[in-house]
């Protein structure tokens, strides 16, 4: 998908900030659609909307009202409907806001919460990248919404002069991007950072989260997203200079042995048994004068395998190797620990 798509599919007016109350929210009998009474963004008129009780909705409306995700997706459609309308009328008061795209829930979340919708998150986009930029990565559930674009005009070839097995011999480019990550459900600071996109396995690395956060305490949802444009033009300021140092890890030698520093460096940033038993078999397939590119690369291409939760961890150490080069292999050559 293109960013100029995104941009017509917010100006469609396909996603909307539906209001209402819970106890104007009733499930349908047959647990298939949710039939409620409220007001959409910007309109005065009060609307009679019905919205189907997909897998999304279910997993929002079970969130926000605290019931058992994995109960809720078992209960036969008259229990499931008894359980949600019971927990709706208990709370009947409280006040809520549906995100809605095409007139399907996508999250759900207290009125005057800070949040950012998933709408302004494309409309940062749409305000920021030129037309023509790709987004290659979009994941969107009932957390989380999070978009990876890849940047036309920004990438590096990094070259492979002593023919690295498991490398092209040209044209193995990168392209400089930048990752959004919103919460539209939760008040958790939205992430704007350097993403970087290899077109020859498509895997990509992301720059570390924690340093490129949006602060939202102090802030109206207007001021979290000029700062959220502001940070994404910074990081395209410094896509040039992030692809250098991406591309300098070719030159870049592991200290020890690569089996032994992949091991330690997964070990020590807690990946998980199962992925760690893939990544050593991989390490076997290196050869002896692997760089720092080639380990990072291992990392990088698992990550396309596993699971959301697993591919962000593997995509976030590949980033550390990138861009915190120095500290990341200062370490003895004997024990892999850091000096």
């Amino acid at each position: 998908m293109l960013v100029q798509e995104l941009q017509e599919k917010v100006e469609s007016g396909e996603d909307r900030s539906f209001h209402t109350t819970l106890g104007q929210i009733s499930v349908a009998p047959d647990a298939t659609h949710l039939e409620v009474t409220g007001t959409f963004e910007g309109d005065s008129e009060v609307s009679h909307s019905d919205f189907p009780l997909d897998e999304l909705a279910e997993s929002s409306i079970a969130r926000f009202l605290d019931i058992n995700r994995t109960y809720l997706h078992r209960c036969p459609p008259d229990l499931k409907t008894a359980n949600i309308n019971h927990w709706l009328n208990i709370n009947r008061d409280s006040e809520v806001v549906f995100e809605t795209n095409r007139g399907a829930i996508t999250s759900v979340h207290q009125e005057g919460l800070l949040v950012v919708p998933v709408q302004s998150t494309s409309r940062v986009i749409t305000n920021v990248f030129d037309p023509n930029d790709e987004i290659v990565g979009i994941r969107r559930d009932d957390r989380l919404f999070q978009v990876d674009i890849k940047v036309a005009n920004s990438s590096i070839d990094v070259p492979n002069p002593d023919r690295i097995e498991g490398r092209p011999e040209v044209g193995d480019i990168t392209h400089g991007g930048v990752r959004l990550l919103t919460h539209p459900q939760d008040a958790i600071a939205p992430t704007v950072t350097t993403y970087l996109h290899r077109i020859w396995c498509s895997n990509g690395c992301a720059e570390d989260y924690a340093a490129n956060s949006i602060r939202l305490r102090g802030h109206t949802v207007d001021e979290v997203l000029a700062e959220m444009e502001t940070a994404a033009r910074r990081v395209l300021g410094g896509l040039d200079e992030k692809l250098e140092e991406y591309a300098a890890m070719a030159a870049t030698p592991v200290p020890g042995t690569p089996s032994d520093f992949i091991f330690q460096i997964a070990t020590e940033r807690g990946v998980g048994s199962r992925v760690l038993r893939r990544l050593m078999e991989r390490a076997t397939q290196l050869p002896e004068n692997a760089s720092l590119y080639d380990v990072q690369q291992i990392f990088t291409e698992l990550a396309n395998e596993g699971g959301f939760a697993a591919s962000t961890q593997l995509q976030l150490v590949g980033g550390e190797m990138a861009f915190d080069t120095a500290a990341i292999t200062h370490r003895c050559s004997s024990c892999e620990r850091v000096l």
